[in-house]
């Protein structure tokens, strides 16, 4: 990484070959207006210089969600934590607790 972007709501990067990485911790992506609105934000914030754009999830984006990024240029790559071997973000965290040991009404109890 260069540079990282200040002023976005999300972490953002730029390479020192001019690509833009965007991460997004998000489970689930579905096309919306509010989505079509906070991404022209992004883009528009972006540095002219900007080359290529990748938008990095967590999750999984719609089909629709991917073919409207591409359109605007986006290269999309999601399911990147279940790419990485973890079962979630609290695994990363370090904070995960196996199922069996979660507290009654928290989930599955041991046997």
């Amino acid at each position: 990484m260069a540079r990282v972007l200040a002023g976005l709501r999300v972490p953002t990067a730029q390479r020192a070959d001019g690509h833009v990485m965007v991460f997004g911790a998000f489970d689930d992506v579905q096309w919306t207006e509010d989505v079509a609105a906070y991404e022209y934000a992004i883009r528009e914030a972006l540095p002219r210089d900007a080359g290529v754009r990748e938008l990095w999830l967590a999750g999984i984006a719609s089909p629709r969600a991917h073919d409207a990024l591409a359109e605007r240029g986006w290269e999309i790559h999601d399911g990147v934590e279940a790419s990485l071997g973890c079962a979630s973000s609290e695994a990363l965290a370090g904070t995960a607790v196996p199922l069996g040991l979660r507290r009654s009404g928290r989930g599955p109890s041991a046997p």
